[in-house]
Order: C-alpha cells, then sequence, then structure tokens
C-alpha cells in the first residue's frame, strides 16, 4: 500500500473527515462505528535507461484497505492491508512479474493537540508494517515508522495540511534503511459535495541521499452523501528516481 499522503475538507454534514491520496490528517477516526478507506486502483509507472538499456517497470495495488476505529475522542486504531499486487519491470523487451497478496499494517493516531476544523492541530502516528504478503511481494520483515501530521484551516474555505515521517526498513542485508519523508497539501471546496487538492510530497534513503523521490499531483473529492466519498488523483514525478506516471482512486465510508 502507498505511504498515505491524506489531507481533508469535512462531509457536508460534518460526520466524517474525508482525506486526499497520501498526506496525513490530525483528526482521528469517530468513537461510533467504523471508518473504511480503500485504494481501489494505483497504478504507478517508470521508464528509465540503465547501462544502455531501457527499463520500464509498473507497479499496480488493487485493494489497498485502512480501517479505523476512535477509541476516544483524540485517539484511534488502525488496520490495514493489501489484497493484490504486482510488480512489473521490461528490460529490453524482456518482462518479468510478481504478484499476490500484499502487507499488512497495524496504526494507531493520537491527536494531541487542536482541532482543525477550529484551528491549528497535530498528531502522531506510530505504525508497524506486518509481513502479510507473499513471498515474490514482500520482504518478510517486520518495519515500524512515525509520522508527524498537522493541519489547519484558512481562508475562503480551504485547508493547508502536512506530514513528516520516518520510516525503518529492512535493506535484506541484515540492516535497517533510514527513510525520512515529507508532504504537503492544499485544498479547497467547491460546493458541498466538490472539493479540490494539490499536494506535493518526497522521500530520501538516508543512506543515499543524492537519490530522492519527489511527485506532485492534484484531485477531485466528490461526497455523495454524509457517510461516503470518492477521490481521484493524478501525480508525476519530479525526479529520475520518482515514478513518471500515478493515477489513484480512492473511496471511503463512514459505517
Amino acid at each position: 500500500m502507498r505511504r498515505v499522503l491524506q489531507f481533508g475538507f469535512y462531509c457536508w454534514l460534518g460526520l466524517c473527515a474525508v482525506q486526499a491520496q497520501y498526506t496525513e490528517v490530525p483528526s482521528t477516526a469517530p468513537r461510533e462505528g467504523l471508518l473504511l478507506e480503500m485504494d481501489l486502483i494505483s497504478l504507478a509507472t517508470h521508464r528509465a535507461t540503465l547501462v544502455h538499456q531501457n527499463v520500464e517497470s509498473a507497479s499496480i495495488s488493487v485493494g489497498a484497505i485502512l480501517l479505523s476505529k476512535g477509541v476516544t475522542e483524540q485517539l484511534d486504531l488502525q488496520f490495514g492491508f493489501e489484497l493484490w499486487h504486482e510488480e512489473k519491470e521490461t528490460v529490453s523487451g524482456a518482462t518479468q512479474s510478481v504478484s499476490g497478496q500484499g502487507d499488512g499494517w497495524l496504526r494507531m493516531k493520537w491527536n494531541f493537540s487542536g482541532d482543525e476544523s477550529k484551528g491549528a492541530a497535530w498528531a502522531i502516528l506510530p505504525y508497524l508494517k506486518l509481513p502479510l504478503a507473499d513471498g515474490a511481494i514482500g520482504n518478510g520483515s517486520f518495519e515500524p515508522g512515525v509520522a508527524l501530521a498537522h493541519g489547519q484551516p484558512l481562508p475562503n474555505d480551504s485547508a493547508f495540511n502536512a506530514t513528516l515521517g520516518w520510516d525503518i526498513l529492512d535493506d535484506g542485508a541484515g540492516g535497517r534503511d533510514h527513510v525520512i519523508y515529507a508532504s504537503a497539501a492544499l485544498t479547497g471546496n467547491l460546493s458541498e459535495r466538490f472539493a479540490v487538492y494539490g499536494e506535493l510530497g518526497g522521500a530520501v534513503d538516508l543512506a543515499s541521499s543524492q537519490d530522492w523521490t519527489t511527485e506532485i499531483g492534484a484531485g477531485v473529492i466528490y461526497a455523495f452523501n454524509e457517510r461516503g466519498w470518492v477521490d481521484l488523483a493524478v501525480y508525476t514525478g519530479l525526479t529520475d528516481s520518482s515514478a513518471d506516471f500515478t493515477p489513484v482512486l480512492r473511496c471511503g465510508w463512514q459505517f
């Protein structure tokens, strides 16, 4: 499941916070019921030239699900998993691919300061990747991380959100890679049901700090009733290491 960079406007009846593709929001899931968010499909494509060979890669994710349950007004627990994932690579016309079930995640969000519908708010989000993926897809390792989320309203019915995070990943050689990532997002409500947003995010492995990934994108959210929404976004890479093109279709429902 891709890093969730999420920011949000609020459903027209104010019952749940709608989140965009990547940047986290400080608000937590409500205590009543269950919040379901799902990346219905995400496709990232990349083309590069490596040692005089054309290399094309594609990463496809279907059914990346996040379930959130409020424990208190400021704390929620979350469980995520990826139903299906495929990685495909073509080098000079020869294609190899692997596919299968993806990994899982345990997450907790604590909104320790503020209410983003009224002013500046902050939340801390520790998480742990669970090695649930099929062998060809996952690395079989538990991988922890933590994120700090910020959000606040802006004039003219708009909002700003930002996320700063740290992943501790298995490097495949018995050690750990430390990856720092950050994102920022602006959103504006067009009507009671429609909102548009723009996002900018990037990540760097501290072991190879010159190898940045950076993406910029835009999307639209439609709240079809007081409990559910759909979200369509398209991203493009700004650095050689980034995916060239990534469309994502997402939805959510408050049970």
